[in-house]
């Protein structure tokens, strides 16, 4: 995630603003890798709103490389979408946010 969230902003930082949700989908797991927080700070002060939708239980984000623990904090909000029916709640609720 960290060579990930470095290329968006590299890429693409200057177009979020004020008016910017950013909606990240994965479990964040890292194999280990740099997991970038630094960048998702900078993301998240540029940003209305960082989404980030993960399809891993929050009960597994302590587990081996994932650092959905360190992300979420970093969030403006974390949806977890385990199924079609939690991917549309996740939609609306990304939806609503204008």
């Amino acid at each position: 995630y960290g060579r990930a969230l470095r290329s968006f902003v590299d890429r693409f930082g200057d177009a979020v603003d004020r008016r910017t949700t950013v909606v990240i989908l994965g479990d964040g797991r890292t194999n280990y890798h740099d997991a970038g927080e630094a960048v998702l700070d900078r993301l998240r002060a540029r940003a209305r709103a960082v989404v980030w939708i993960c399809p891993e239980p929050r009960a597994r984000w302590a587990e081996g490389d994932s650092a959905m623990g360190r992300y979420a904090p970093k969030c403006t909000e974390v949806l977890e979408v385990s199924c079609a029916r939690d991917l549309e709640h996740a939609a609306r609720r990304i939806a609503a946010r204008r």
